[in-house]
């Protein structure tokens, strides 16, 4: 059987945290999803990593 992986957009630390936690196999970071996303900044990515 295909696994299924399970992707979350994420624009905070908490949404990270709280994706990992509820098992999303991938996070996709990104800043004002709001207004559909854009690209995160530097300081959001290290602190993700």
């Amino acid at each position: 059987m295909k696994k299924i992986t399970f992707e979350v957009c994420v624009d905070t630390i908490k949404g990270a945290i709280d994706a990992v936690n509820n098992g999303a196999d991938r996070l996709e970071l990104c800043d004002a999803l709001g207004i559909g996303g854009t690209t995160p900044s530097a300081g959001f990515m290290k602190s993700a990593s």
